[in-house]
């Protein structure tokens, strides 16, 4: 067999499948089963992270009821993970992300069982999709090195310009906010996502939150923030009563609109990062990510954050044109693994025939 690909819930099941009928090699799509287990590995980073994302999610009971329960069930995942693997006996095992728990122990025991992975994830520009033999997001293998986009020329082809809208799907807060006429926009991510749980030292967008406030204080900036859409827990209503002129919530604004008519952008490690390299911004990366590049963008830190937009720091607009062609044209997979074309599948194609 080629390729094992293990989904974890229908959607990437549905997915999976598509894969399996449209490419040119022996695919077999499961699911994990429940199975007796015995303990082979060391579980504890792995089970470490998820306690994270369990006491961010949820009250401190619960949390506490819930993650005696991951504890109980880990075991059983690593079996299945283990008894699915040595079953088909694949050349390569995917997964969808390989970050996020379960996933990232069957990742653990396909790389001890020495077989190649293949990762997918939702794509970080307009209509695309990560597909990664290393991982995605901060793991990718999209290269790191400033000096690798110097010497690329794609002859000024064309980049999207449209970015996706979405919808709230919490509790977000509708706001009826004008914007300042400048200003620096922070996007909040999902503070119990993998993005902020395993690649970043933020507690949460509260730490955030206060970290920009102290420094409105210092200076004459503006800050914009919006919620997260797909934030389904938090309640940043305590925040809003500590807004003021220099610092404001714009969740009624779609985020094409904040990017474009800011001065600037704070990020963590968002994928509104990305976007905004689209529209020429000055983007500073406070987390781990795989464009904190010198250069294309502002490496910064809790510590460095105010001197750092004090100073004039400057982008190279040829290399961050590079970096996004590389992205889109080489990189990324053209349309999202929610509406594949046969383009999608032929540039799938081509990558796994380079690795198997």
């Amino acid at each position: 067999m080629d390729i094992l690909l293990i989904a974890q819930n229908s959607h990437q099941y549905r997915y999976f499948l598509n894969l399996k009928n449209n490419l040119p090699f022996i695919i077999e799509v499961v699911k994990p089963i429940h199975l007796c287990y015995k303990n082979y590995m060391d579980l504890k980073k792995i089970l470490e992270l998820k306690k994270r994302e369990i006491f961010y999610k949820y009250p401190k009971l619960k949390a506490n009821l819930y993650f005696q329960y991951i504890k109980f069930i880990t075991p059983f995942f690593e079996e299945n993970y283990r008894y699915l693997i040595k079953k088909y006996n694949p050349k390569m095992v995917g997964f969808w992300n390989g970050v996020k728990y379960p996933q990232n122990i069957g990742v653990e025991i396909a790389k001890s069982l020495n077989k190649k992975t293949i990762f997918f994830e939702n794509g970080f520009l307009p209509n695309t999709t990560q597909v990664d033999f290393k991982g995605v997001n901060n793991l990718n293998s999209v290269p790191r090195e400033k000096e690798f986009y110097k010497n690329l020329n794609y002859n000024n082809l064309a980049l999207p310009q449209t970015l996706i809208p979405r919808e709230f799907e919490g509790k977000q807060k509708i706001t009826d906010t004008k914007l300042p006429e400048k200003y620096i926009f922070v996007p909040f991510q999902v503070g119990y996502d993998s993005q902020i749980i395993y690649f970043s030292n933020f507690t949460s967008m509260r730490e955030l939150f206060y970290l920009i406030k102290e420094i409105s204080k210092k200076t004459n900036l503006n800050f914009v923030f919006k919620e997260h859409p797909s934030d389904k827990k938090n309640n940043y209503s305590d925040l809003y009563k500590q807004t003021d002129s220099k610092l404001m919530f714009a969740n009624n604004i779609s985020t094409q609109e904040l990017i474009q008519k800011a001065d600037s952008i704070i990020t963590i490690n968002s994928s509104v990062g990305i976007e905004s390299l689209l529209f020429n911004k000055k983007v500073f990366v406070l987390g781990d990510s795989f464009y904190r590049i010198e250069g294309v963008t502002i490496p910064s830190s809790k510590k460095k954050l105010l001197n750092d937009l004090t100073q004039n720091r400057k982008i190279d607009l040829t290399i961050i044109k590079n970096f996004l062609y590389y992205l889109y044209y080489d990189y990324l997979v053209i349309d999202s693994w929610k509406n594949p074309t046969q383009t999608h599948f032929k540039q799938i194609e081509k990558k796994i025939k380079g690795i198997l």
